[in-house]
């Protein structure tokens, strides 16, 4: 059961490095609402994600 809690965290940390990526270079017809949107989600997910590890410590 660890080992899939490990790989559902690398993934959801990948996941986060691609938003992050995206965010720094959007495309320019990205209109800015959408922008902040993906701020606030990364941001859950951040969060969501350190929760995560430290419950399966």
């Amino acid at each position: 059961m660890l080992v899939g809690v490990d790989t559902t965290l690398a993934g959801a940390q990948a996941e986060l490095v691609e938003q992050a990526k995206w965010r720094e270079h959007p495309n320019r017809d990205t209109p800015e609402h959408v922008r902040d949107q993906a701020e606030l989600w990364a941001g859950q997910a951040r969060t969501e994600l350190e929760w995560a590890k430290s419950l399966s410590k």
